[in-house]
């Protein structure tokens, strides 16, 4: 016996078991850490008509089960823009038994759409990260070996320092300041003030050393952005390696069905399998095809 399934994808949305009920999925961007994902689950339960919220950090979505008279899918991605990171549709919500053909389609294009993005924000991330490299291994040697090697030793690690600052610790520094301004902290928060602490530090001892004297911090804030920016590019490849090895086994499953009707065997493809169908299952060369009849 079968429990009743709509034709879906791993990443489609979901179907509710009641009619009063839709249950969809919503794709996430702008997080950084488990905190941003529970920020978020907080804000969508806070609409009215949403009666269950589960965000997944690791996929980068949100599934939302709603009342469709109370609550609509412009809520959501008002609340999501307003907590200070972004959510689209990744498939239109769907009632029981009324999976449409068009959302069937544009599943697979959707899911397409947010790969070319990851692997995008991926390249992206290893040129940055490069740079940093590049930038803080010299940093990192004149700061802690060679202090005070020639008179405009400063000035160099300054220029040195300040791209892995300012353009590779964007991100986190751009994570601290939507956080900050929704009253909350996260991850981001911390890096963005250890970097920025040790590199406004170094800058005053630069220009004004009878203020703080002439010791300098260069080496810290670059090896702050460059270590906790190697560990996002190595969490962002390893998610998507992850969804590319989930999309080839999903990849695998079954395209048609052998179904009886009127009396006759037919195949069919998947989708249009129906709740009282009598389905013939043949695994491997079983010599006695087995029979399943797909019931409520």
């Amino acid at each position: 016996m079968i429990s009743e399934q709509t034709p879906e994808n791993h990443t489609a949305a979901l179907v509710s078991t009641s009619q009063a009920e839709c249950q969809t999925v919503l794709a996430l961007e702008g997080m950084t850490c488990a905190s941003c994902a529970m920020r978020i689950e907080k804000g969508l339960r806070k609409i009215p008509g949403v009666q269950d919220v589960t965000v997944n950090f690791a996929t980068e979505q949100a599934t939302v089960t709603y009342a469709p008279v109370e609550a609509t899918i412009e809520h959501m991605t008002q609340k999501v823009d307003a907590l200070g990171y972004k959510a689209m549709l990744y498939v239109a919500p769907t009632r029981q038994k009324a999976v449409t053909h068009e959302s069937l389609v544009d599943a697979p294009l959707q899911e397409d759409q947010q790969g070319k993005r990851q692997r995008a924000e991926l390249a992206r991330k290893r040129i940055l990260l490069i740079l940093s490299i590049v930038l803080a291994v010299p940093v990192v040697t004149l700061n802690m070996f060679f202090m005070d090697l020639f008179p405009l030793e400063n000035l160099l690690l300054l220029v040195l320092t300040t791209p892995i600052w300012a353009i590779v610790g964007w991100d986190f520094h751009r994570g601290a300041l939507k956080t900050l301004r929704h009253g909350g902290t996260n991850m981001d928060t911390l890096i963005s003030l250890g970097s920025t602490a040790a590199y406004g530090m170094s800058v005053v001892a630069t220009f004004f050393p009878h203020a703080l004297g002439s010791l300098t911090f260069y080496d810290t804030a670059a090896l702050i952005v460059t270590l906790i920016f190697l560990g996002k590019y190595l969490e962002a490849r390893a998610k998507g390696q992850t969804n590319e090895a989930i999309k080839k086994l999903m990849g695998l499953q079954a395209r048609t069905a052998h179904v009886i009707r009127d009396g006759k065997e037919v195949e069919l493809p998947v989708e249009q399998v129906h709740i009282d169908d009598e389905v013939i299952v043949r695994p491997g060369g079983w010599s006695c095809p087995v029979r399943l009849l797909l019931r409520r």
